[in-house]
């Protein structure tokens, strides 16, 4: 954290604040930044900020700094702005790369700087969340619309400059899928859900994000946003999904509830999914780089799992496929020393998985999509959740 001027536009990048933030981290103890440009990237692929490339160059060379950086800044856009403050997204993020990527057994970008402003309100967030989701469901709702008009009008600035990944190859969740790439992602997030299972250290996080203390807030948002995702899905919905988001708007906070509260614990990344992943190419044995953990939290691993293999399995995949990715990521948590959790509990726990995320996505509206590729994402998305959720026994799974 710093106590120095953090900027809130790409623009406020300028040689003289870069020069005196990276010394501030002990990086150019005697270089300077003579001239920084930028380039905006990931339009349509990340809706709740902006990410820049910035072109360094220096007034004598230097070995601490790469030419090339990656600066991420809060979205402009307002509607996702405030629904980003509500989750607490920026400053998870960088509170995960100060706090744990250190200890996280994966390739992580390296951080070159990162800043916030602190909020004594958000560091008791999960009191604060936790009562409102007792309240009646009316109380509730207005809860959630005051809490959306404060997001919207906080002035909290928020900075991360990290490694530039442009070596290596980046992944896509629109576009088509390799399955070896799924399989070696499962061998990689297996290895940090055991690493973390029911670990300690995840008790005392307060930006940790805990899915079940907003069981019923999250199904109120998927009640409300329901007409418009039933409207936008209408032929999906004539195929049979009406099942699916009839049964979730029935169950959706218990099935939370079910999930989080009775699985074992570990670090979730939260958002696992192509467009947050990089392969090196150059490692074939671990070739897996992991980015943006802003929605970082603790619950059960195979949320996790659920949300990579339904946000990328092709729809018409068959169950083979799927079961051989449950299997590479259920023999690689078993092979990394997780005890006491048989194979059956976690495909149980993986069905369920998979709902939560459809609860969630299926509230998308929430969010200003663009026009293009955000769009084709979501639609991908429900298109591929559905194939794998159409057959599965619902009822049983509570």
């Amino acid at each position: 954290m710093s106590g120095r001027f953090i900027p809130e536009r790409v623009e406020e990048l300028t040689p003289e604040w870069l020069t005196d933030a990276l010394r501030e981290r002990g990086l150019l103890s005697d270089a300077r930044i003579c001239e920084v440009r930028h380039e905006l990237l990931g339009a349509g692929e990340g809706f709740l900020g902006v990410v820049a490339r910035l072109f360094l160059e220096f007034e004598k060379e230097q070995t601490q700094v790469p030419p090339t950086l990656i600066a991420k800044l809060p979205t402009a856009v307002p509607k996702n702005r405030a629904m980003a403050e509500l989750l607490g997204a920026y400053e998870r993020e960088i509170h995960f790369y100060e706090e744990f990527a250190a200890r996280v057994p994966l390739r992580l970008p390296r951080v070159y700087y990162s800043a916030l402003d602190r909020d004594p309100v958000s560091e008791r967030q999960e009191r604060i969340v936790s009562f409102v989701d007792r309240l009646p469901a009316p109380l509730i709702r207005s809860s959630m619309a005051f809490a959306r008009w404060v997001a919207a009008r906080k002035q909290r600035r928020y900075l991360l400059l990290l490694e530039d990944l442009c070596a290596v190859r980046p992944g896509d969740q629109v576009g088509s899928v390799d399955p070896e790439d799924c399989e070696h992602t499962l061998s990689a997030i297996a290895r940090t859900h055991a690493a973390f299972w029911e670990h300690p250290s995840l008790e005392d996080p307060f930006w940790l994000f805990r899915p079940e203390l907003q069981a019923r807030t999250r199904q109120l948002l998927y009640q409300d946003s329901r007409p418009h995702f039933e409207r936008r899905f209408d032929s999906l919905m004539r195929q049979g999904l009406s099942r699916v988001t009839d049964w979730i708007g029935e169950h959706g906070a218990a099935l939370t509830r079910r999930l989080h509260s009775s699985a074992p614990h570990t670090l979730l990344h939260g958002d696992l999914r192509f467009d947050n992943l990089f392969f090196d190419d150059a490692k074939p044995n671990d070739p897996v780089v992991v980015i943006d953990w802003q929605l970082a939290g603790r619950g059960a691993g195979a949320y996790d799992v659920a949300y990579l293999i339904g946000g990328s399995l092709a729809s018409d995949a068959d169950a083979k496929a799927e079961a051989a990715l449950l299997h590479s990521y259920y023999e690689s948590l078993i092979g990394h020393g997780v005890k006491n959790y048989p194979y059956e509990r976690f495909a149980d726990d993986y069905a369920r998985g998979l709902l939560s995320v459809f609860q969630t996505i299926a509230s998308s509206d929430l969010m200003e999509l663009g026009e293009t590729r955000g769009v084709d994402l979501i639609d991908l998305w429900v298109e591929r959740l559905y194939a794998r959720t159409r057959e599965l026994d619902l009822d049983r799974l509570l």
